[in-house]
């Protein structure tokens, strides 16, 4: 049996879609029987390859996500002023501050 595959050789700079009798991490066997010989591991692997590759890319933000972020710094800013000026309006009219700042915090938290 078998597809005679198992004796053809692969020489280094053999493309990856021309490798017919090389496994690589996820390969799935049906069914057989067969051995295996460990020809490269960690960065050597084409896995490994691929990841070295990886890490030199810039991780960039899409509009998306700047726009976010930037709505996120402006609730947080108007959200400060918010609880600024609810301390400042409930002490000016008497109230224990530490009981205004909590009220202040829980609206600004609530708002948001």
């Amino acid at each position: 049996g078998g597809t005679g595959l198992g004796r053809d050789t692969v020489s280094a700079n053999m493309p990856l879609s021309e490798q017919r009798n090389i496994l690589f991490l996820g390969t799935l066997v049906c069914g057989g029987r067969g051995r295996a010989l460990v020809v490269s591991v960690g960065n050597a692997s084409e896995f490994g390859k691929v990841a070295v590759e990886l890490e030199g890319v810039e991780e960039r933000k899409s509009p998306l996500q700047i726009k976010i972020d930037e709505l996120g710094r402006k609730l947080a800013l108007m959200s400060g002023l918010a609880i600024v000026c609810l301390a400042l309006l409930g002490w000016g009219m008497g109230r224990p501050f530490l009981e205004t700042v909590t009220v202040a915090v829980s609206l600004a938290v609530a708002a948001i």
